[in-house]
């Protein structure tokens, strides 16, 4: 046999929506001020109001005020009380608090205290006309009916309550999808400027220990100081755009750093810099939109500071860029260091790393609806990236 214990109890006296702020409020002031009139009525002698009417109005608005702050317990206080008095006071005394009733508890009660409740409530109308002569069938027909608008009501606003919490719940859901989405981008947009020059830097201060021309020396030191000169420019002009508000203009421009075909040739002279002969291979000519642009800029950024780190040294690498009428392709490819990758093997998809290389690379082609893979083989690493102009 199931026993009913203490947490039942609680359970099944736990509000699943809580009464409005002001709801209970009004509820509390209404009926104490209700109260203070009989009781002002009663005590001055005013009208005819003997004490049995007095304590059932002191005992009404406690048990309604009490519903107001907690339906379940208050409900079934009020439900009994009616029940209890029916005997010897007036049933019209408890018909309002009774409709009030059946409507918070319809809105705020859980599903078994809410049968429970209502069930107790529709009985009412039907016990006084048993109980009392001077209640009649049409008085209960009438009373029954004021119940189920009650009830109606307090529903219909129950199902509004959780539409509006459940709109709330996906609009903070989707609020921090989106701060999550924009962390991301932050993370890949720091690891692509910073990453790559650092990486130029630390290269090119390597290569500084094994050189002794004088004129070698003095390129590699104006490297170093060009790639932090461009990172530094790269982190103010991303820095700006976060400070800046999107609706001024030019805020969305100061996000670039440099045309596509200028920073291409920046990565040439870097790589042609340090011993890997680059070209780059232009096919067409027309003005790309800026968050394009952008990206690609990007793209051919994280696969320089690969060729720095990967590439075979004295080698090759070209950067051949295609404008069609339909989308942008860029094709990036290097002669790679043997201990890098195995021959005659090919890679469909970028390898795993820290999330924010060629993996974040994927997610920004993917996000203009275009496409980005790489492959090696016969010691070649290419890279193909394709975005619809459209």
């Amino acid at each position: 046999m199931t026993r009913f214990g203490f947490s039942d109890a609680a359970t099944w006296a736990r509000s699943e929506h809580a009464v409005p702020q002001w709801t209970r409020w009004a509820i509390t002031v209404g009926f104490a001020l209700l109260f203070a009139l009989e009781a002002s009525a009663y005590f001055f002698q005013l009208e005819a109001a003997d004490q049995a009417s007095l304590v059932s109005s002191a005992l009404t608005s406690a048990l309604v005020i009490l519903t107001a702050w907690q339906p379940a317990l208050g409900g079934l206080l009020y439900l009994v009380g009616a029940f209890a008095v029916l005997g010897w006071t007036d049933p019209a005394t408890f018909s309002i608090g009774i409709v009030l009733v059946a409507a918070l508890v319809a809105y705020a009660c859980t599903k078994p205290a809410r049968i429970v409740l209502l069930a107790i409530a529709a009985g009412w109308p039907w016990l006084a006309v048993m109980a009392r002569e001077s209640v009649i069938w049409l008085d209960a027909v009438v009373m029954s009916a004021f119940i189920a608008g009650a009830v109606g009501i307090g529903l219909a606003f129950r199902r509004m309550s959780s539409t509006m919490n459940r709109m709330a719940a996906d609009y903070e859901a989707a609020r921090k999808e989106a701060l999550a989405k924009e962390r991301r981008r932050l993370a890949a947009e720091l690891h692509d400027i910073v990453g790559h020059g650092l990486t130029v830097i630390a290269m090119q201060s390597r290569a500084l220990e094994f050189i002794s021309d004088a004129e070698e020396r003095r390129r590699s030191h104006r490297a170093i100081g060009d790639a932090a000169q461009q990172t530094a420019g790269d982190m103010r002009r991303l820095l700006a755009v976060l400070h800046d508000d999107d609706s001024r203009p030019g805020s969305q421009r100061a996000a670039t750093s440099g045309s596509l075909r200028a920073r291409v040739a920046h990565f040439v002279d870097h790589l042609t810099s340090t011993g890997i002969s680059t070209k780059a291979t232009w096919s067409g000519a027309r003005e790309l939109p800026q968050s394009i642009e952008v990206n690609l800029v990007r793209i051919a950024q994280e696969a320089t500071t690969n060729i720095l780190k990967h590439g075979a040294r004295p080698g090759h690498a070209e950067f051949i860029i295609t404008f069609g009428e339909q989308e942008v392709e860029m094709i990036i490819c290097n002669e790679i260091a043997p201990s890098s990758t195995t021959s005659g093997r090919t890679r469909k998809s970028p390898s795993p790393g820290s999330g924010f290389g060629l993996l974040g690379l994927t997610e920004r082609a993917t996000l203009f609806g275009g496409t980005l893979d790489t492959s090696v083989e016969d010691q070649t690493w290419t890279l193909r990236v394709a975005l619809p102009l459209r």
